[in-house]
């Protein structure tokens, strides 16, 4: 578990800033997409698509780490 876990961290501090950003603020921090497209100023539907799109690239990150 504790392996897993620092494979997600470390994939995590490979994605660009603003990926790492939203993802924080979302998954850490439990702030709503409202507040966080407040917190960057971007529109709620950009804030949507950011962390979707990090939680894809994420994934595909940690998978290809499993190789």
């Amino acid at each position: 578990m504790r392996e897993e876990l620092e494979r997600v961290q470390a994939a995590i501090r490979r994605l660009p800033p603003d990926y790492q950003e939203v993802l924080i603020l979302d998954k850490v921090m439990g702030l709503s997409r409202p507040e966080i497209a407040t917190q960057l100023g971007k529109s709620e539907s950009a804030v949507k698509t950011l962390v979707f799109r990090a939680l894809c690239r994420l994934g595909e990150m940690v998978e290809r780490d499993d190789d």
